[in-house]
């Protein structure tokens, strides 16, 4: 489980807690231009950057692709996908080479089964996690 301790979601949880959930979550080894998932894909998991550089684009009404977001070690990608699964809202795209570990929904739901005091931990990571997005929207918006 080589660098999850840079995400801040693994960082939480215990040596005990990390080795009960690694049979639900895996990794992605990206190659820089390789795609994640693209904007409007069917969302199903999280991916938490453990090593490299992403971006998400977004088309304008153009079709213009704009980078809208960066992402680096320790921090979460579509981690709304856990708890919606609407589709998704961009394109994930490498920079760099770049590592991902990943959690499904159907991995959450088996840890919360399993392990309920573990699942409520990422419950409650990924409730915070959406809530600093939602407040870090709202205020780029007043700014406008």
């Amino acid at each position: 489980m080589d660098g999850i301790d840079y995400t801040p979601l693994f960082r939480a949880l215990s040596e005990d807690d990390l080795r009960k959930i690694d049979p639900y979550i895996g990794t992605i080894e990206l190659d820089a231009g390789d795609v994640l998932f693209a904007e409007g894909d069917q969302s199903d998991f999280a991916a938490f950057v453990t090593d490299g550089q992403l971006e998400a684009v977004k088309k304008d009404f153009n079709n213009n692709e704009k980078i809208v977001s960066r992402f680096s070690a320790g921090t979460a990608i579509g981690e709304m996908a856990l708890l919606d699964g609407l589709p998704r809202s961009a394109t994930i795209r490498a920079e760099s080479a770049a590592s991902v570990t990943v959690l499904d929904r159907q991995g959450l739901d088996a840890i919360i089964a399993a392990e309920p005091h573990v699942g409520v931990k990422i419950l409650r990571h990924l409730a915070r996690t959406v809530s600093y997005n939602l407040r870090r929207t709202s205020n780029q918006l007043s700014d406008l």
